[in-house]
């Protein structure tokens, strides 16, 4: 099957876009429906995955879900990047059988080989740290009696550490990191509500043992599997 697409956007639509980590794209495709409950379904997903998510309906039209739940419509969907499908569940089982949706699926099914043809993704290789300025190098420096980087704290719930801190690595020396504790984990499964990973993803935290600050890459969600008795009720 031979696919050309010179604007480098998926054209199956309709379809949800999350963006998992750095340019990596996760695809799941949607049964045609009225634009509302459309959004309705993309909204659903992005509140329970709290990773970026957009409601592609046409190659100029596009509705982008923030991490608060809000859509901003858009005439320019996201393009390029790696895209993958098969790993991220919608709340709702849709209708696949139509013929129309099979032959959207087997494009989908090529443009995703193609993208694994161009290599792999890694997370986000800087951690999202920024430089320290001054300020805070100044309030940043040095570390607490145990070793652990001044500016982390224990976390009043779960115990964890949090907080932004100097990367104590050589290879991150001077940049600050943001670094978040268990109960920060907020990335949900949108069929059975349970969490993708156990840390938050495409963020980081502090490992005690070997007083390193660790990134999460969004893709660690993917190992997630519902539990066997998981039943998702039909949508269209």
């Amino acid at each position: 099957m031979t696919v050309k697409n010179k604007t480098g956007v998926f054209d199956g639509f309709p379809y949800i876009s999350t963006r998992t980590a750095g340019a990596m794209y996760h695809v799941i495709l949607l049964a045609n429906a009225p634009a509302a409950e459309l959004r309705a379904l993309a909204e659903r997903q992005a509140q329970a995955n709290q990773l970026p998510t957009c409601l592609v309906l046409a190659k100029d039209h596009a509705i982008y879900f923030g991490l608060d739940g809000r859509g901003v419509e858009s005439d320019e969907p996201p393009r390029g990047g790696l895209i993958v499908a098969g790993h991220l569940v919608p709340a709702f089982e849709c209708d696949a059988s139509s013929e129309e949706f099979r032959t959207r699926q087997k494009k989908l099914e090529h443009v995703v080989a193609r993208s694994s043809e161009r290599g792999f993704a890694f997370g986000d290789l800087t951690k999202g740290g920024h430089p320290a300025d001054d300020d805070e190098r100044l309030r940043l420096e040095a570390f607490l009696p145990d070793g652990t980087p001044n500016g982390l704290s224990r976390c009043d719930t779960c115990g964890d550490w949090r907080g932004d801190c100097l990367d104590p690595s050589e290879e991150f020396a001077g940049q600050v990191m943001n670094v978040h504790c268990h109960c920060e984990n907020r990335n949900r499964c949108a069929r059975c509500n349970a969490l993708l990973f156990e840390r938050r993803l495409n963020a980081n935290y502090y490992a005690p043992a070997d007083r390193s600050i660790w990134h999460v890459p969004g893709f660690c969600g993917f190992r997630h599997p519902c539990p066997a008795n998981t039943v998702a009720p039909n949508w269209l």
